[in-house]
């Protein structure tokens, strides 16, 4: 993870949180026609992009898309605590960045074959709890 500070940046968080707002619906709308692997990976960007926009608001920039690498930063940052399931939803986000649009992530088949509707509905319901954590930090 790599998180820039100290430096000049152009603070759009506001941005950042409207696109993760609307990545969540992206998400919603791609379970509701059961992509559940593209539902999960949706899911898992608008998380990144929550946390990338709590890190802009307080004078970073973050490259990574690890959710949960970003939400460690969040809280060592503004030095709160996070909830064990916020946290541990970012961990299970993670698992999606990567296997949810590729073949070689599984021995054989497809993302599509593996990533299950349960996974996917996860998915959505943990990006939801991350979203509204930064929402909470965005309009102290």
């Amino acid at each position: 993870m790599r998180v820039l500070e100290g430096e000049e940046i152009l603070e759009r968080s506001k941005d950042w949180f409207e696109q993760a707002k609307k990545d969540l619906e992206v998400s919603e709308i791609l379970f509701d026609t059961e992509n559940y692997e593209w539902a999960s990976f949706a899911a898992q960007q608008a998380s990144e992009k929550a946390l990338k926009a709590v890190l802009e608001k307080f004078g970073r920039k973050a490259w990574g898309h690890s959710v949960y690498e970003l939400l460690k930063v969040v809280e060592d940052l503004l030095n709160i605590d996070v909830d064990e399931e916020v946290s541990e939803g970012a961990k299970f986000l993670d698992k999606y960045y990567i296997i949810s649009r590729y073949p070689n992530g599984w021995i054989s088949g497809t993302p599509h074959d593996f990533i299950t509707k349960k996974e996917a509905k996860d998915a959505i319901l943990y990006s939801g709890k991350i979203i509204r954590f930064c929402e909470s930090i965005l309009h102290r």
